[in-house]
This record gives structure tokens, C-alpha cells and sequence, in this order.
């Protein structure tokens, strides 16, 4: 039989050792999102959890390609025909409760089936209304998701409903990734005999978890210990400095802090809990735009935003209560490394598509969507008050490959003539339980119900920016920042992906790969030289190569040229490699469009030429 590897065996990351433990203690903090690279022990943690919780709890692992009946759960058509009642098929929300429900990469999981999961953690409770079926069922379990976010982050109100937030560390010390080497090369060779060294100190953990569990739900107001005036002084002080819009937050600031105090030791909840906790709490709920006159002063940070070291349960000594008793004086880890993950340049906790150092929100729309019409750029800032832009040109038929397919969101009578999907599930319940299924030995079905569906057009937005030395080059700039961020925000829920080619001298260079990282996106453009000449038309085949590789990620590609289009290069041929390289874009079959940033006079209108190529529209800067 298979064995988890013991939460208490695990090197490192103490932060995020508590904040699993704060979670299991009291699931109405509503779980722990956890960022950071791959290989720092994120999902063996949160298997090994699931060993300290009680001996019935499951620990299920959501797929990103799940659907929303196996996540909710749907109506057992096996004894629906058989025995012509209803009976719940359940769902992994379901089956998770009591436990933990781990959603590795849940950045990348489709956003309604995001607000399903986050839906079920606030309520305790999974409802099923669909399909002649309605069932509410507990899911009180603990939520646990984790991100790399370089692949963007959740969206505001999502990331909201996550009680806690850390980041998992790498280890750093030499001695302590040997350390860790070893035991994993010791729990591979024999599972069994590396956790009976452990057994000790996974039975104590498991001893503690469950008394504080018991404490909480003895206690009528059902937290895990008692709120003091002093501490309640603490949280009113913590919400003037994380200037958090959501109640949520104080509501989790208050479960966190009483669940720590109990873990180390206490009773009542002192002001040195909640100042510790904290920053789980408040850092991804903290403004992004926050100024400095409105974040702590230097001198309360030690204070206030020092994150607690996680302790193992001293087994010889515990409060009457059943609390674990511990050293108060818990020595809390370095001030500064705590504020690392919050105050780090270019994090945005509003899921990303906030303040970016001086830049301001766009305000201009691009519409992403599959046949539909472009406007682009109803005004753009950094252009001059008197910029105006033209589109002109056709727009290809294309058609669109969602990576997410087409999602259910509900069922409807199928219509003579429609070619919709019938929904079998839908068909026989409502036939079954509704009278419209014709007597007789067999059962023949008068009406079919069909799927409602709505399609997911994710797209690939290639900006091809000029980096040349030309004039404007600084305008260019920031009109990419611009396009690729507002591609980003705006169309989020589609998951669409942007990419940045960059040519200047003699070369072109993929700058971003596709990424759905706006502080990716940023801090890249924030780094970009400028000068040289403009071999356009690489850039263009460096688009066209980005394009072809993507393929496999199903996205629509959309290019984007930013440039005055005045090529140029040492060996003088730029002009035509542009024009060839143009022509290449239309055999690509690739929707493009050219920005065309000339300014001055004469104008030589090679933007127009090179779209004429490339059977693409051309946006025209004009005073």
C-alpha cells in the first residue's frame, strides 16, 4: 500500500507548514493558496496533511479537465433507469469533504468551475439544482490550491476567497537540500520503514489537530480560542494597514490569529498572534497600488509583519482545554524575508492587472473575439492628445480552437433542426420523472434535451515591436505595454496569451514567450534597449516561427506590428525581406495588423504596403 511522505518529514517552508495546519484546524478560513516554483514540496505537503486529519478523510486532486458534473457531482443514470428514481452520482466535492480538496495549477482551471469550488469551501454545503435533481450535501473540507504565477494570477474576487496565502521557498542552504535528498532517496527505498521514524511526530501533529478541532466546535461562538480586547485592538489595527476592501479578510484575520493561538499554546488570542498571521492573511488581498505613505512604518514591521516559524506539538505538555501548549515566545523568522512576497516589484494582488509602477489602465478596449469586430484603440495615452487611428481592411475567416473546448452551463428543450448536443443525462431524468416517456414494454422518448454550451475562444496575441533607433522609440514602447497588458486584462476568463518579438540591429528576438503573466510582460518591456537598425522583417518571421510553435495550445494567433515600418539594414535589402516576410504572413494565413507609428513628412506609407502583402489591416497614427 501506497504511503504519503510525512507532513512532519518535510524540509523547510515552515510558513507553509502552518498555514496547512491553521487550515485544517479551522476549515472556515477557507484554505491556502500557495505560489512558487515547482519542486518545493507544495503537493507533498498537502498529501501529507491529510494524514493528520481524521481517519475517514480523502484527499482529492482536481483535474484542470474536469467537468462541472464530476466536480458537483450528477444524477446516477444506471439507477435512474433501473429504478426510475433519483440518486446522486457524487461529485469530488463530495467525496472531499472531511478532507482535502488539492488543486494543483488552479490558475489555469476554468473560472466557473473556480467559483463552483470557492463557492462549496465559503458555504460548507455542495447544492445540485439541475436535471429533476436537488441535493445539498456537506463539503466541509479544506481547499488547497497552487499557482505559478507566471501564468497570471486568479482573478480579484477569486483570489479573495482564499483564506491564506504563501509563498513555498526553494531551500537555499547546500546542507539542507542534502538533507532533503536524502530523505526522499530514503522514503523511495522503503516507504514503510521511513515513516515508522516519523510515526512519533506524525501521531502528535494528528493528536494536536484533533483537540483543536474539538475545542473549536465546543466553543459556541466555534473558534479555537478567545478573542481579548488586546487582540481585537491588533485586528482593527491590521485592517488600517492592509486597506482591504472585503470583509472576508477580517473574518479570516480573526479564525487565523484564534487557530495560532491555539498551535502555540494559548487560550486567548493575544495581539502577537494577530500581527504574526497576518500576512497570510493580508498578502494577496493587499493593494498592489498601495503608496508608502500607507504602508507600515519601518520600525512596526517587526512587529506587525513578521510571519511565525511552524513548531511541531510538544507532546508533555498541554493545556486542560486540550489546546497545545508551546513557548509563547515563539522566535519569529527575519522581518524581512517575510515581506519578501509583498512588497517583491511587480507583484499584484488584484490578480495581476492593477497599478504596474507608473502605469495607468488603459483606456482603450480590444475586442479578442473570433469574428467579431476589432475596435482597437479608442484612445491610446502616450501617443499625443491628438492621436487618431483608422482600421482598414477585412478581417480573415478563421477558425477558432479553444484549449478549454466548449463548457456546459445548462440544458433546454433541442429545437426541430438544431444541432446541439444532446444532453443523455437530461433527456432520460426528464423523460423518467417528467411523463414524457411513452408506456409499453420499452420506453420511448417524445423529446430530447439538448447542451447548452458556450464557447471558450482563447487567442495569442505575437506584438511585434519595433526596437530600432529610430524616432519614437519610447512611444513604441509603451503602446506594446499597452496592447499586451489590455490583452491580458480584459479578456482573462478566455485565457488568452501574449507574446513579444522585439527587432533592432541586425536581429529579432522572442523577448516573451506565450505567457499569461502581466508582471512577466511588464518587467521585460521595463528592460527593453532601443537602438540600431530595423530589420522588420525577421521580426516577422520570428512571429510567424511563435505562431507555429503555439499550435499546440490551440489559441487563435493574433500579430501585431508596432512600427513606423521604415526598414532598414547594412546590407541595405531590409525593404524587401520585409516585403517577403509580409507575404509570408498571408500564406500563414495569420490575422495581422500593422501600427504604423510614421510621423513627419514626407510619409513613405510602407505600413500600408506591407499589410497589402500580407492581406492584413493597418491602424494609422495621424495629429
Amino acid at each position: 500500500m501506497s504511503v504519503a511522505f510525512p507532513f512532519s518529514a518535510v524540509v523547510g517552508n515552515d510558513e507553509l507548514k502552518l498555514a496547512l495546519i491553521l487550515g485544517g484546524l479551522d476549515p472556515r478560513i477557507g484554505g491556502v493558496l500557495i505560489e512558487g516554483d515547482k519542486g518545493t514540496a507544495k503537493t507533498t505537503l498537502a498529501r501529507g496533511l491529510k494524514e493528520l486529519l481524521p481517519a475517514p478523510a480523502q484527499f482529492v486532486e482536481l483535474p484542470l479537465g474536469t467537468t462541472e458534473e464530476r466536480l458537483k457531482g450528477s444524477i446516477d443514470l444506471e439507477h435512474l433507469l433501473r429504478e426510475k428514481t433519483v440518486k446522486l452520482q457524487q461529485g469530488l466535492l463530495g467525496k472531499a469533504h472531511g478532507g482535502i480538496l488539492y488543486v494543483d495549477e488552479i490558475n489555469l482551471l476554468s473560472d466557473h468551475l473556480v467559483d463552483l469550488v470557492l463557492d462549496a469551501v465559503a458555504s460548507g454545503e455542495n447544492r445540485i439544482e439541475r436535471d429533476q435533481m436537488s441535493v445539498v450535501e456537506p463539503a466541509s473540507l479544506v481547499l488547497v490550491g497552487s499557482m505559478n504565477k507566471e501564468e497570471g494570477w486568479l482573478r480579484p474576487q477569486l483570489l479573495d476567497r482564499f483564506g491564506l496565502y504563501v509563498r513555498a521557498e526553494p531551500i537555499v542552504d547546500s546542507s539542507l537540500r542534502i538533507e532533503a535528498t536524502k530523505r526522499r532517496l530514503s522514503f523511495d527505498a522503503n516507504q514503510s520503514a521511513f515513516y515508522e521514524r516519523y510515526r512519533a511526530q506524525e501521531t502528535a501533529l494528528a493528536t494536536a489537530m484533533e483537540k483543536g478541532r474539538a475545542v473549536r466546535l465546543s466553543n459556541p461562538d466555534g473558534l479555537c480560542a478567545t478573542m481579548t480586547k488586546k487582540s481585537w485592538d491588533a485586528v482593527e489595527k491590521e485592517i488600517e494597514i492592509g486597506q482591504c476592501r472585503s470583509l472576508r479578510a477580517d473574518l479570516v484575520l480573526v479564525r487565523a490569529a484564534c487557530a495560532y493561538a491555539y498551535w502555540s499554546g494559548s487560550q486567548d488570542v493575544l495581539d502577537i498572534h494577530v500581527h504574526a498571521i497576518a500576512p497570510l492573511v493580508m498578502g494577496h488581498r493587499r493593494s498592489a497600488g498601495e503608496s508608502q505613505s500607507q504602508a507600515p512604518r519601518q520600525s512596526d514591521q517587526s512587529q506587525t509583519k513578521s510571519m511565525p516559524k511552524f513548531r511541531p506539538p510538544d507532546t508533555k505538555n498541554k493545556h486542560e482545554s486540550g489546546s497545545l501548549a508551546e513557548n509563547n515566545q515563539s522566535t519569529p523568522i527575519d522581518a524581512d524575508k517575510a515581506e519578501k512576497h509583498l512588497t517583491e516589484p511587480g507583484f499584484d494582488s488584484s490578480g495581476g492587472y492593477g497599478s504596474h509602477g507608473d502605469y495607468e489602465p488603459v483606456s482603450f478596449d480590444i475586442d479578442l473575439d473570433a469574428g467579431s469586430t476589432l475596435n482597437l484603440f479608442e484612445q491610446i495615452k502616450g501617443t499625443g492628445p491628438k492621436a487618431t487611428f483608422v482600421a482598414q481592411g477585412k478581417r480573415p475567416n478563421r477558425k477558432v480552437i479553444s484549449p478549454h473546448g466548449s463548457v456546459k452551463i445548462g440544458t433546454a428543450v433541442m429545437e426541430p433542426g438544431t444541432s446541439n448536443k444532446i444532453d443523455i443525462v437530461a433527456t432520460f431524468s426528464n423523460a423518467l420523472l417528467g411523463g414524457t416517456a411513452s408506456g409499453g414494454s420499452g420506453m420511448a422518448i417524445t423529446t430530447l434535451w439538448g447542451q447548452i454550451t458556450q464557447t471558450c475562444q482563447a487567442r495569442l496575441v505575437i506584438v511585434v515591436l519595433d526596437t530600432s533607433g529610430s524616432m519614437g522609440a519610447q512611444t513604441r514602447i509603451e503602446l506594446a505595454k499597452q496592447v499586451l497588458i489590455s490583452a491580458l486584462s480584459h479578456s482573462y476568463q478566455k485565457r488568452n496569451r501574449v507574446a513579444l518579438v522585439g527587432f533592432s540591429g541586425d536581429t529579432a528576438n522572442v523577448l516573451v514567450n506565450p505567457t499569461r503573466s502581466v508582471e512577466l510582460v511588464t518587467r521585460k518591456l521595463s528592460k527593453v534597449a532601443t537602438g540600431g537598425y530595423s530589420p522588420i522583417g525577421k521580426g516577422i518571421d520570428a512571429a510567424v516561427q511563435v505562431a507555429k510553435r503555439s499550435d499546440a495550445l490551440g489559441l487563435e494567433p493574433l500579430v501585431l506590428v508596432i512600427s513606423d515600418c521604415r526598414a532598414t539594414s547594412e546590407s541595405g535589402d531590409a525593404l524587401l525581406q520585409a516585403v517577403e516576410s509580409a507575404k509570408s504572413l498571408a500564406r500563414a494565413k495569420l490575422e495581422t495588423i500593422f501600427i504604423d507609428l510614421e510621423t513627419g513628412h514626407p510619409r513613405l506609407g510602407l505600413a500600408s504596403k506591407l499589410a497589402a502583402e500580407a492581406k492584413a489591416r493597418v491602424v494609422k497614427a495621424g495629429e
